[in-house]
C-alpha cells in the first residue's frame, strides 16, 4: 500500500482588521499578499496571502464581526469549547513577541 501524506494547503481566518492582519502575516511570517477584494453584497472583505511554499492564508473581515469570547484567551477553557479553537492574534507595530494573544481594543 502506498505511503500517503497529507499537508494543509489553505486556512481561513476571520479578523477584525484585514489591513493589520495582512501586514502582520507579511512582516512577521514573510507571506506575500496575492489578492485583496471587497465582497460588498455579502458584507465582507477578503485577502489571500502565500508563503511561497504552497500554503495560503485567507483572511476575511466581516462588517459585523464580533470579538472573541474571554475564554478564547485561556487555553484550559478554550480546549473545552466546541468548534474552531484558535488563539486570537494582536496586530500592532510593536515587536513580534507582543503581538500574540490579546486583540486590539
Amino acid at each position: 500500500m502506498a505511503d500517503v501524506r497529507y499537508k494543509p494547503l489553505h486556512i481561513g481566518i476571520s479578523v477584525s482588521n484585514i489591513e493589520d492582519a495582512a501586514s502582520w502575516f507579511e512582516d512577521v511570517l514573510g507571506f506575500t499578499l496575492r489578492d485583496k477584494s471587497e465582497m460588498t453584497p455579502m458584507g465582507f472583505r477578503v485577502a489571500f496571502l502565500d508563503n511561497g511554499g504552497g500554503f495560503e492564508v485567507e483572511l476575511f473581515e466581516n462588517k459585523d464581526t464580533k470579538p472573541p469570547s474571554e475564554e478564547r484567551f485561556h487555553p484550559d477553557s478554550d480546549s473545552k469549547t466546541q468548534g474552531r479553537n484558535t488563539s486570537p492574534l494582536k496586530s500592532t507595530t510593536s515587536t513580534p513577541s507582543s503581538r500574540i494573544l490579546k486583540p486590539k481594543a
